[in-house]
């Protein structure tokens, strides 16, 4: 897949409607436990779907229970109505997004928190867990490494500006806002900046005058793994 066909998130944090993470970034205030309580019950997070192929809904659960083998949460099929559930899943509008944890400020309960919007049970499996993983960290209270507080990427700007408007038909504020922007240091839980975590955009090197670049991450990284372990700590 080429950088011009490649499908990204938009951020769903209350600041804007989509979502950081490098030793992961978390937002503090979304996070569905304190980072310091070690309570032994796990998070557990129902998962419904507003619609959608069974077979594909299955897959998704599949997917995001990768998180699980690494902290103290489970994501669990919905045994109540969809509208009590805390993640609810839709295919049918335009993305792929998430509202970052227990973000969903004014998301009545017959809206989806997250959406798939490109989808189907024709997918490849390469790009179900692509999607997926980094939707579900959204969902944890990850939001995208790229904005790190701390920086790491060396933009060429005016680059970034003119590629997004090309290919995406974003301004310069949508860029700004979904790429460019970074967190403030002290409103989020973050260590080093970590380009392979799953939470981060690819960054073709043209990007930042081919100082940097970063491919298509399929995985949660060492880091990842290990920070949301530490976010969620089993007992």
């Amino acid at each position: 897949m080429g950088m011009d066909t490649l499908k990204v998130c938009i951020d769903q944090v209350g600041r804007f409607p989509e979502n950081v993470a490098g030793r992961l970034v978390l937002d503090r205030g979304t996070l569905w436990r304190e980072p310091d309580d070690d309570s032994p019950e796990p998070v557990e997070l129902e998962v419904g779907f507003l619609e959608g192929d069974p077979g594909l809904r299955r897959e998704i659960l599949a997917v995001a229970s990768e998180w699980s083998r690494h902290a103290n949460v489970a994501f669990l099929p919905s045994a109540r109505r969809v509208e009590e559930c805390e993640i609810r899943i839709s295919f049918g509008l335009p993305g792929s997004w998430s509202y970052v944890g227990k973000d969903r400020v004014g998301v009545t309960p017959q809206q989806p928190t997250m959406n798939f919007g490109w989808l189907t049970p024709r997918s490849s499996q390469e790009e179900i867990r692509r999607v997926v993983l980094h939707e579900f960290g959204h969902a944890l209270g990850c939001v995208h490494e790229h904005f790190h507080p701390r920086g790491g990427v060396p933009w060429n700007k005016e680059a970034v500006y003119a590629w997004y408007w090309t290919h995406r038909r974003w301004d310069r504020k949508q860029v700004d806002e979904q790429v460019l922007y970074r967190y403030d240091r002290t409103l989020t839980v973050h260590s080093k900046f970590d380009p392979a975590s799953i939470m981060i955009y690819p960054i073709p090197p043209e990007h930042t005058d081919g100082r940097f670049q970063v491919g298509l991450n399929l995985d949660l990284s060492a880091t990842d793994k290990a920070f949301i372990g530490k976010t969620y700590p089993r007992p």
